[in-house]
């Protein structure tokens, strides 16, 4: 299935015999969520469990919203925040589910001041809990991008603006001299690198 972001709404359309059509009405947020709710998509291998990323829900913080299908017909069945997470710290800017849709994760690439953060839930038991908030020290908006392995025990960060982030204000890193005309005219928002930072699942998440 194919997911497409309408405004407040994400409609799924279905292929058969090479005919693509939508299946039933769009879905929207049952808190109403306007602003983000099409951030970002990802499914289970069956096609029948969705997560989707929305930075303006949960009061603005954002959540990541898991629509599960049967019959055909989809519900809403949990809505993933952050604890802990800051008022805007957009999570749900992006999203991976695992292939058996019980490891989701969610990327908030605003959290701490743009540090960045990402949470994994885990469904057990047809209950979604937080299973960990990984974090790496110097980031810079760590959770932009995630990605994580079909039986959900390895999860992929990226992080764009690592090395560029120092004490809350935006800076050339030293990789960078600000003297070059790249570092004059990007200063606001330059890079030298984007690094991707792995975390893997034992008993506990941690970096490899």
């Amino acid at each position: 299935p194919l997911a497409m972001g309408v405004a407040a709404s994400a409609s799924i359309f279905t292929v058969s015999g090479g005919v693509w059509t939508q299946q039933g009405p769009a879905l929207t947020a049952q808190d109403g969520t306007y602003e983000g709710f099409d951030e970002a998509f990802s499914f289970s291998a069956d096609g029948n469990t969705l997560l989707i990323g929305g930075y303006g829900g949960g009061n603005v913080s954002g959540v990541g919203w898991v629509f599960t299908r049967s019959n055909g017909t989809w519900t809403q069945t949990a809505e993933l925040s952050g604890p802990g997470a800051n008022p805007d710290a957009s999570v749900g800017a992006s999203v991976a589910l695992s292939s058996d849709g019980k490891t989701a994760v969610v990327g908030a690439d605003n959290d701490n001041s743009l540090t960045g953060a990402v949470f994994v839930f885990q469904n057990v038991g047809n209950s979604w809990t937080q299973a960990a908030k990984l974090t790496v020290a110097n980031s810079g908006a760590l959770g932009k991008s995630v990605g994580v392995s079909g039986d959900g025990m390895t999860v992929i960060a990226g992080g764009p603006y690592t090395n560029s982030w120092n004490s809350g204000a935006w800076a050339a890193p030293s990789c960078c001299p600000a003297t070059t005309p790249l570092c004059t005219k990007r200063m606001s928002r330059i890079s030298c690198s984007a690094t991707s930072q792995p975390a893997t699942r034992n008993t506990t998440w941690s970096n490899p």
